[in-house]
């Protein structure tokens, strides 16, 4: 006689999931078997990633590093390396649910979970250096130095992009600041700056009929912003 063992895969749960004490949207993050996921549109969305969606996998990015998952695959590469996960991403109503530790790991970010069920992830911080334009041929080009990297969240509107960068616990970055910014060209005539309660807000003007695409760069670490 032939005994056939199946062992069930724990659901995912979601769990919210919140960022220095802060809720964020919804959808962001499950668990399964104990293991906190996080979605690839909230990491692009709410950390600073660059996301590259395929059908069942993902390429994501943040200030030179590289990781690259697949849904059901316990392997994935990091920074070119190979890297054994507890838990094998999930694809979720559209969306690459990828191991909170794999991702968070080369941010030098922590993740805990709190007495009430969610988890806090505390973020990388930085300061703001300089914010510059540059014109190229068929667009304009914003660049947010930074003093190292950061995860930033963005938000999009008609006419108006905002990023919100984390401050670091220093008298600098405890400081409160208002200042705009203005550029010759017409499509980002201006951008605002302003520095209160451990973060940096810069809101972006611009006359682009279209989103701007975003990364980030290292070596001196920067946001790039291309209207």
């Amino acid at each position: 006689m032939l005994w056939v063992c199946l062992v069930a895969q724990a659901q995912p749960v979601d769990v919210e999931l919140r960022i220095d004490g802060n809720p964020v949207p919804p959808g962001g993050a499950v668990v399964v078997d104990g293991r906190l996921l996080i979605a690839d549109t909230f990491v692009e969305q709410m950390l600073g990633f660059t996301r590259e969606p395929g059908d069942s996998s993902g390429i994501l990015k943040w200030f030179g590093h590289q990781w690259q998952f697949r849904a059901g695959q316990a392997t994935c590469l990091v920074d070119g390396r190979t890297v054994q996960m507890d838990v094998a991403p999930q694809l979720l109503g559209g969306k690459l649910y990828c191991p909170a530790g794999v991702l968070v790991q080369p941010l030098g970010a922590t993740v805990e979970r709190l007495d009430d069920g969610a988890f806090r992830l505390l973020p990388p911080r930085a300061i703001v250096k300089s914010i510059r334009q540059g014109l190229h041929e068929q667009s304009v080009r914003i660049v947010i130095d930074l003093s190292g990297p950061a995860a930033f969240s963005r938000r999009v509107a008609p006419g108006r992009f905002t990023l919100n960068v984390p401050l670091p616990d220093t008298p600098e970055g405890r400081g409160t600041l208002l200042s705009q910014h203005s550029f010759a060209d017409a499509l980002v005539p201006t951008i605002t700056e302003s520095r209160s309660n451990g973060w940096a807000e810069i809101a972006i003007s611009h006359a682009s009929p279209l989103p701007p695409s975003v990364f980030t760069l290292c070596g001196p670490e920067r946001i790039v912003v291309d209207f």
